[in-house]
């Protein structure tokens, strides 16, 4: 089996299912001072009469990398994508869509647990529903715990919107991770009913960095909250 590695771009078709590039790695970046060794596939022009193994990859004529998915030998008839076979034996790189695994039990509204950038180890497995498919699952490379930004003081209710830190710990201010609910338990007597997060300790704050995991498509905070001494819940 083998095995890549990816990074997220976007949402695709349905609950855990994100559009992803593949990475690879650029040798000459080792121990650069920008750190960057991880970096975006950069493919060799496809070469006429060369042999392609399963998982190599070639430049196409539209200037995009494709994966091949049939080990084969090089003509014009399966050239990506110029050649009328060329979808039987390459399939685009930079944007295949792969389901999360730790994403495959959701609720009715699941919020995506990824983010624009986050990094996923994949690998393919048979979708026996109907006609049989091949398909890319996968995992995430970070751990569950997340860390995130809170964009207003917290009010009435019982949750906030935050914005999730990003795999370089920069703020996602945009698309995938940004603009999440996080929701709020909190410690009290009795039935944990009518309480407000703006009466609770800590208060909760504008640009506040909390540890967030996302649960069955629901983002929660890691630790519960404690009544206020100067406002009793």
């Amino acid at each position: 089996m083998l095995i890549y590695l990816v990074k997220v771009i976007s949402a695709a078709t349905g609950a855990g299912i994100y559009n992803c590039a593949f990475l690879s790695i650029d040798k000459t970046n080792w121990g650069a001072a920008s750190g960057g060794k991880m970096v975006d596939l950069v493919a060799a022009a496809w070469s006429l009469g060369k042999i392609y193994a399963e998982g190599s990859f070639a430049t196409g004529t539209d200037s995009k990398p494709y994966r091949c998915k049939v080990p084969h030998t090089a003509t014009n008839y399966n050239k990506p994508i110029t050649g009328a076979d060329c979808l039987s034996l390459w399939e685009l790189a930079d944007s295949i869509e792969v389901l999360n695994l730790f994403e495959n039990f959701t609720t009715a509204s699941p919020q995506s647990a990824l983010a624009a950038d986050d990094r996923m180890e994949i690998w393919q497995m048979t979708d026996d529903g109907g006609s049989p498919v091949v398909r890319w699952v996968g995992v995430p490379l970070e751990g569950t715990v997340r860390r995130a930004k809170v964009k207003a003081n917290a009010g009435s209710d019982q949750f906030v919107t935050c914005n999730l830190l990003g795999y370089n710990g920069n703020e996602i201010t945009s698309g995938l991770g940004s603009g999440i609910t996080v929701n709020f338990k909190a410690n009290k007597e009795g039935t944990p009913t009518s309480w407000q997060l703006n009466q609770t300790v800590p208060r909760i704050a504008a640009d506040d960095i909390i540890s967030v995991e996302n649960h069955s498509g629901k983002w929660w905070l890691i630790n519960n909250l404690g009544k206020s001494e100067d406002k009793p819940l």
